[in-house]
Parts: structure tokens; sequence; C-alpha cells
């Protein structure tokens, strides 16, 4: 299901011909293994061309069986990371080589929402490029673009449903995400068991046909053993993701659950299978306060201490946190919403946060972060859009004006600015 997204000075590939070009690749080779965490089976992976994702209204298809391993390449024609006993070896990071990472806050697919993607379409299907369209060179500029899907998704034909019933998304939304220019995105939150299983396998399929890396949460047991590692310019980047609120079920395995221990092997197991970079996608904190709580302040700090993640992007409260070094690892505790609907009722949930960083490999061989950036985004509603407040060039409206000055001081809080955090300016 992985995608070669990217390359040095070059536009990403669209999902069609990332995956002509895996099939080819894997054509040659013959077949190359998945990387498992231990006690895991690296299945035969087998490439295809996926079907293209429909929205509620078109024909219902039977999606094409997406791969067991969820290894992308960025930057190299084939979008399957190998193995160290396959017979392709991976390209290694030139020396000097910098990787810029993007995290962004919530999609929530509110009914408006919903109604904006319908009408964006000339209500022939929907669209969700539109609105994201504000932060797309943002995304699209990043080596590595990491989203968050707050709800399962709906089957292809529909239909949607959301909040206060339980929420479940369109396909149409993954086609947008991955238009957007994400790469990966965290697939659980408290809201991912709401539809069942199913809804967890629908969201996987319409990540896995367009062409996006996801982890959080499985349809097997055995794919929740896969590390999400991806390729980027010859950096090995792992990708985790874990929830709080999560059901007690008899499929347990579908879903990461929030435990530091956990999550520091898990990290470890990553390192261990040559991982360079750890990224951690924490859905954690209380809704609606611009504060860490406790718990999302201690398992920053036991992952810290352990020294095995580098970053950690925080989701859930809907509202902008602060961003924070600890030791070596930084932590933006919450991101605020990328999508919502929700600003009328709370200027502080349309306020939103993208976070850049960028790597770079010191004296001894260890990434660490050598530039850490925020671009404050503001979800301008009736239309619904997405407005980059840091490209307004300090032209900015009273609204506009009110959304920069509550994200600094949320981001700044704790001290980010003093470890050379910063706010984009244009």
């Amino acid at each position: 299901m992985g995608k070669g997204r990217h390359s040095s000075g070059t536009p990403k590939q669209p999902p069609l011909m990332r995956w002509v070009i895996a099939g080819l690749a894997v054509f040659v080779v013959g077949g190359v293994s998945g990387i498992y965490l231990p006690g895991g089976g690296a299945p035969t992976i087998s490439a295809s061309s996926p079907t293209p994702s429909q929205g509620p209204g078109s024909p219902p298809f039977q999606p094409t069986p997406a791969p067991q391993s969820v290894d992308q390449v960025s930057a190299y024609p084939s979008p399957i990371t190998a193995s160290a006993s396959s017979l392709v070896s991976l390209p290694s990071a030139l020396p000097g080589t910098r990787v810029t990472i993007v995290g962004v806050g919530d999609i929530l697919v509110h009914k408006e929402i919903w109604a904006e993607a319908q009408q964006d379409a000339n209500y022939d299907g929907s669209d969700f490029t539109q609105m994201l369209a504000g932060v797309a060179p943002r995304i699209s500029a990043a080596d590595l673009g990491v989203c968050h899907m707050e709800y399962p998704f709906a089957p292809p034909e529909g239909p949607v449903s959301y909040w206060p019933a339980l929420p479940a998304a369109p396909w149409s939304l993954a086609t947008g995400v991955a238009k957007t220019g994400f790469d990966t995105c965290s697939t659980v939150s408290n809201h991912i068991q709401d539809k069942g299983l199913n809804g967890i396998k629908q969201l996987l399929d319409a990540l896995d046909m367009n062409g996006i890396a996801h982890t959080g949460s499985a349809r097997s047991e055995e794919e929740s053993r896969v590390i999400t590692m991806l390729n980027v310019k010859g950096v090995k980047i792992a990708h985790f993701a874990y929830s709080y609120g999560l059901y007690e079920n008899g499929d347990s395995w579908s879903v990461n659950p929030n435990d530091a221990d956990r999550i520091v092997v898990d990290a470890q197991r990553a390192r261990d299978e040559g991982a360079q970079i750890v990224i951690v996608s924490l859905h954690d904190g209380e809704e609606d306060m611009t504060q860490p709580d406790e718990s999302q302040l201690a398992i920053s700090q036991t992952l810290a201490a352990a020294g095995t993640v580098d970053l950690v992007l925080g989701h859930h409260t809907h509202c902008v946190q602060p961003v924070q070094k600890i030791g070596d690892m930084w932590v933006a505790f919450g991101h605020g919403n990328l999508l919502t609907a929700q600003s009328r009722k709370n200027p502080r949930s349309g306020d939103g946060l993208v976070t850049q960083w960028t790597f770079q490999a010191d004296s001894s061989g260890r990434w660490r972060v050598i530039d850490a950036a925020g671009i404050p985004i503001l979800n301008q509603d009736f239309p619904f859009r997405l407005i980059d407040l840091s490209a307004l060039g300090g032209v900015r409206n009273q609204t506009e004006e009110d959304s920069w000055q509550r994200t600094l001081t949320a981001v700044m809080s704790m001290g980010a600015d003093k470890d050379g955090f910063r706010l984009l300016a244009s």
C-alpha cells in the first residue's frame, strides 16, 4: 500500500503512476518482504494498480485486497521497502541530506463539512480538495506529510454519517487527503471503533486505494504487528499511533491504546529494524483545554527518557496546545483541528497548527531536528476553506489576527521559543 511520493526537486507522482512503477519493480525483483515487528511473518508482496476511490452515490465496488506491508519509499522508484533478506538494497541518505516532516490536526467531517464537499463537487459526488487547498502547498512541499483521521469510514456507497450520530466519513476524503499531499495517516482515535471493525476496514481500504500509508489500527491481528516504515530520501522513518478512550473487545488488536511502556518497546523494535527517525502520533488530552493534561505529560516524559522517539504529534484536544522540547525529543501536544465546522461554537476549535520539522544526521549519525516551525491556520466557514495565516504576510483581518494570537500564545506557553521553535510569517 506504500507509495513513492517524493523526489528531491521533483513533484509528487499521481497514485496510479506510483503503483504502476511499484508493479514493475516487484516483477523485476520477484517479490520482497515487508518489515514486521518480531513475531510476525513477512508475507510475499504483490503490487497492482489500485482502484480509484469512489464516494457515496457511486456504484459499489470490491476493493482490491491491500498488500500486508505499509512500507513506503519516497524519492525512489519502488514503494516497497526491502528487508535485509531481499535481493534489492535500499539507497542510503546522501551526506548532508535533510528531511522535512509536517504534522496537522484532526480531520472532522461534520454535516456542514460533508455538505460543503458535495457542493464543491457540484453535487456529482464529493470533493474535499477545495477545503484543504489552503494547506496543500505546505504539505506538498514537505518530504513527509502526516495526517490524522478521526473517524472510521462508511462503505464506498455510503451512507455517510456525522455527529451526534456515530460518525462514518466518505471514501472521497481519502482522495482529498492524498491530493493535498499527505503520505501517512494516524488512524486511531476515541471514535475509531464507533462503527466496529468494519468501519476501520473501510478507512484502511480507502487509504490503501489512494496510496496513503497508515498506522494505529488494523484489519487483522497479523496486520497489527506491521511496522509502518517509510523510506524518505534514503532515510528510514517509523510512524506509530496510539489513542485513549478505546473499547475493550475481542479484537483489541485492531487498535493501539495509549501505553507509554508499549510505545517505548515498539519504538525500540523499529530502531532494531533500522528506523533512523521514529514518529509517534498521540491522541490524548482534555478537549478544549489549551494545556496538556497529566496523561500527555507523563507519556511524553517517559518517551523522552527512553530516547527511542524523536517526535510526538498530538491530537484530540480540538484546540492548539503548546510545543515543547523534552531532552532531544520534540512534542506538539495539540495541533488543534485541520478541518472542522465547530468554529462558530468555539472560535478556538477553528484554530489549527501545521508543524514543520527538519531533520538532519549529526556527527554521530543520529537524526535530530535542526529546524522547528509552525504554520497557524484558520478554518473559515461558509464556504469552508483553510487559511494559511503565515502566508498572509502579516496583513490579517481581526478574525485572522485573533486566531494568530491565540495560536502564538498557546504554542509558546511552555518555552518552545527558547529552544528555537517559531511561527512562520510568510
